[in-house]
């Protein structure tokens, strides 16, 4: 992350403010062009930006003359990457006619969720698109059908490594009555 800031005057010094508080490695020593005798840029960078240094970002400019001027605030946000922090037990075994929920915990900035079933019956098998953009995924009322493998999809606004986690759903069936008779011996 760089900043910059250009100003004309006499002796012209840069002092960098991140929410109010003097930045200690931020004066003078920063200026990084000197386009004439007057005229002088500066940068304020961060080889490796923090989520901790977001902020709102200010530079005074001093000089001979007064009054000293601010310019800013420079309003810096930190974008994190999609990370799954946690997920819901798998395997997962529900009754048939049951509700279950698959669900992740995730951090990052703007994420997007895929939810997806694994469908081994096509050839070649494939991920379906079974959820929409949601921690969680649910199913009201389980059929023997929606038994199977389920996957999570994580992205985010800072791209990164893509973030997915699967499940494991087992349905067992109530019992039920295949023949019946009332005949008697």
């Amino acid at each position: 992350l760089r900043m910059y800031a250009t100003a004309t005057g006499t002796n012209i010094v840069f002092h960098w403010y991140k929410n109010g508080t003097l930045l200690g490695n931020a004066i003078a020593g920063d200026v990084v062009s000197v386009v004439d005798a007057k005229t002088k840029i500066s940068a304020y960078t961060l080889p490796s930006a923090q989520l901790g240094d977001g902020g709102d970002y200010y530079v005074k400019i001093s000089g001979d003359c007064k009054p000293d001027v601010l310019v800013g605030p420079i309003k810096v946000t930190i974008d994190t990457p999609p990370l799954i922090t946690g997920k819901s037990q798998s395997p997962l075994e529900v009754c048939e006619g049951s509700p279950f929920t698959l669900s992740v915990t995730a951090t990052g900035t703007n994420l997007v969720y895929l939810w997806e079933k694994f469908n081994p019956i096509t050839t070649p098998p494939v991920w379906m698109p079974v959820g929409t953009n949601a921690s969680s995924y649910t199913v009201n009322s389980a059929l023997k059908i929606d038994q199977g493998k389920y996957r999570v999809t994580v992205t985010g606004k800072c791209g990164g490594p893509i973030q997915q986690t699967e499940f494991d759903v087992i349905v067992n069936i109530k019992p039920y009555i295949i023949y019946a008779s009332d005949d008697t011996l």
